[in-house]
């Protein structure tokens, strides 16, 4: 009974990629200070509103579109956003179905 409860909620495998991603955005910060980061958000923000003003179905215009790194798109079926994300890939720029684009790699780049 007491496993039943516990297992689930506490007890779960290393997730060895979100653990590599927080090492890597600690050392970032570390490295490049909260301008760095502050930076990083005004680029997704200026990302997220020129690809919505080009037609890109990116979520949450309503509210500046993100608080964070990430741009989100919509294309509406995981089909669409597979075929975006290839067609992506052919350019070297990597993104999953969902069609998530980050800003922190060209931030750190300008």
């Amino acid at each position: 009974m007491i496993k039943a409860r516990i297992y689930l909620r506490f007890v779960d495998n290393a997730h060895w990629n979100r653990i590599a991603a927080l090492t890597l955005a600690l050392r970032e910060i570390k490295r490049f200070g909260e301008e760095y980061a502050e930076q990083v958000i005004r680029n997704a923000k200026a990302l997220a509103r020129a690809l919505y003003e080009h037609g890109f179905p990116v979520k949450c215009p309503k509210f500046g579109f993100t608080e964070s790194h990430q741009v989100i798109m919509d294309f509406g079926d995981s089909e669409k956003g597979r075929k975006v994300a290839e067609k992506l890939e052919e350019a070297n720029i990597i993104v999953d179905c969902v069609v998530r684009v980050g800003t922190c790699e060209v931030t750190r780049r300008v």
